[in-house]
């Protein structure tokens, strides 16, 4: 099932990047969105952006190299896994903190549902 929430895309702002491409991360936070997987697996089709909950942190140089870049298909993916493992690791503990603005708390704890992980201490 593809997921949706413009929220948790917003939770990316100012944050910092995940993919960390090697020779190519910008680091920083103004440049920072959320960058989807460019698997199937993941919900991606032709036009169609993969599922919100497949998505991680990253600069512009990363998200060009994601989306763009001349490395291998496999590269990329495996680049995305290891980010969106970070990523989880980030939405656990949003999800922890509830003196945090409750749309992020609620974003966080969402999508960790979603993905069948728990988030409790």
């Amino acid at each position: 099932m593809i997921y949706r929430d413009k929220s948790l895309l917003k939770l990316a702002q100012g944050e910092e990047c995940l993919l960390q491409v090697k020779n190519f991360c910008m680091g920083g936070t103004e440049t920072i969105v959320a960058c989807h997987s460019n698997s199937g697996k993941d919900g991606k089709g032709m036009g169609q952006k993969a599922s919100d909950a497949y998505s991680v942190w990253g600069c512009a140089a990363c998200h060009r190299w994601l989306d763009q870049g001349s490395a291998s298909h496999d590269d990329r993916q495996n680049a995305f896994e290891q980010a969106h493992l970070r990523q989880i690791v980030e939405w656990i503990k949003i999800a922890r903190t509830p003196t945090l603005r409750p749309w992020k708390v609620t974003a966080a704890r969402n999508v960790l549902t979603h993905l069948g992980i728990s988030w409790t201490l």
